[in-house]
């Protein structure tokens, strides 16, 4: 290595040690004044918020397709109920509306 090589390589870490140093100066800087806040524990409540969020949206879906279902079923109950009606005597159509159409 020469001496030019030498001294651009020392020059170089210097500068990544002086970036480091503001870096860390900023830091302690912070968490005197109390402003510091840890990078990892934001993303973590990042995270939270918004899996929170998806499963406030996915309750709704399966409460949307549970009121489907009952009413699906309750339409089944009925149509069952008006077959049952009719197989012991003949109805007219009237009659059949009448009852619960």
């Amino acid at each position: 290595m020469t001496l030019e090589e030498a001294y651009i390589r020392r020059k170089q870490e210097n500068m990544a040690l002086k970036r480091e140093n503001a870096s860390l100066s900023a830091t302690v800087e912070a968490l005197r004044k109390g402003t510091y806040s840890n990078p990892e524990k934001i993303a973590h409540l990042k995270k939270i918020s918004e899996l929170t969020r998806k499963l406030k949206e996915q309750e709704r879906i399966k409460e949307r397709y549970k009121t489907l279902y009952e009413k699906e079923k309750d339409g089944v109950n009925e149509f069952q109920a008006l077959l049952r009606l009719t197989q012991n005597k003949p109805y007219t159509l009237q009659e059949l509306c009448s009852a619960g159409c």
